[in-house]
């Protein structure tokens, strides 16, 4: 697959790129509402809500009830990625009632980068 080391940075950016446009996939498939009480601080979201009081969380409960966890306050991005995932993937039939599975699966490889890589 890589013959020389100068491919490894083609690789590397390549991926870079693929996950940036997933990272958009799912930023353009959640409500502005359930976006915002994820990734925004629990110390400002009290005041982000009295500025913006017609931004409210829609499917947050939904998809806290099917992981059985709460997802409010998770700032980072890789709760919102995974979310944002498992979203897409449950609109397709079948899969559903598998959103926990899903977030299981998808969270540990968001995550992955993040434990596994060099200091």
């Amino acid at each position: 697959m890589i013959s020389k080391k100068r491919e490894i940075l083609f690789v590397g950016y390549g991926t870079i790129l693929a996950e940036g446009f997933v990272v958009l996939m799912a930023a353009c498939t959640m409500v502005p509402g359930d976006y915002f009480a994820i990734n925004t601080p629990a110390s400002t979201y009290d005041t982000f809500l009295t500025a913006n009081y017609t931004i409210s969380p829609v499917n947050l409960g939904y998809f806290s009830e099917k992981i059985g966890i709460s997802l409010q306050r998770r700032t980072g991005g890789t709760v919102f990625l995974a979310v944002g995932m498992a979203y897409i993937f449950g609109e397709i039939p079948f899969l559903e009632n598998l959103m926990a599975w899903l977030i299981g699966i998808i969270l540990p490889l968001c995550l992955r980068r993040y434990l596994f890589s060099p200091p």
